[in-house]
């Protein structure tokens, strides 16, 4: 029997992959959670500009966390990934960003607003994902931006747990909370 698991994830991030990206607060905070509980993180990252300056990120940071940290693709803007029409261009872009900065690329996705029509979902299969998380999965998932840690829910076989880059700061002891309880309760960290 599968021991149950916990896929922590960060949503909405960018600015924490700008250069100086391994410097960046959320990213110091998140290595130091994977040194003292193992615990194991996916960023869900909006789509990179052109511009976006890859050669000045230290990408052996990205090499060095393989193992613990998972780059995802979340969506091109704030809009809902389900009505963006150009999503290709901006899954590819990012596809591109993720092996330049050699890090490791998720397989499992929680798209922007969690839907994504059947021609997108073909897409994406195509290209790697494996699992798309989805309005069902919603239920199973935990959003740290809603709820205390004294408040998540144990013994199921499988968690998702999430917060965002642009609320981490508030949300660090919290998110350290949780990691610990899942951490003592047995789960296994998931990327």
């Amino acid at each position: 029997m599968r021991k149950p698991f916990v896929h922590l994830s960060v949503d909405d991030v960018l600015l924490s992959l700008a250069p100086p990206a391994p410097e960046h607060t959320m990213l110091a905070c998140l290595s130091e959670y994977n040194r003292v509980y193992n615990a194991k993180f996916t960023l869900y990252c909006y789509s990179f500009q052109d511009n976006f300056l890859i050669s000045e990120i230290k990408t052996d940071y990205f090499q060095k966390a393989r193992k613990w940290l998972a780059l995802g693709y979340h969506a091109k803007t704030n809009e809902p990934f389900a009505s963006d029409h150009g999503y290709q261009a901006g899954f590819e872009l990012t596809q591109r960003t993720f092996r330049a900065l050699k890090a490791t690329r998720a397989n499992v996705l929680r798209l922007h607003y969690w839907d994504a029509t059947s021609e997108q979902r073909a897409f994406l299969s195509k290209h790697g994902v494996k699992r798309i998380l989805n309005r069902e999965d919603s239920i199973k998932c935990e959003n740290l931006s809603e709820i205390n840690a004294e408040s998540l829910r144990i013994g199921r076989e499988e968690i998702f747990f999430f917060t965002h880059e642009w609320c981490f700061e508030q949300e660090r002891e919290k998110l350290e909370a949780a990691i610990r309880l899942y951490c003592d309760a047995g789960y296994e960290f998931i990327i």
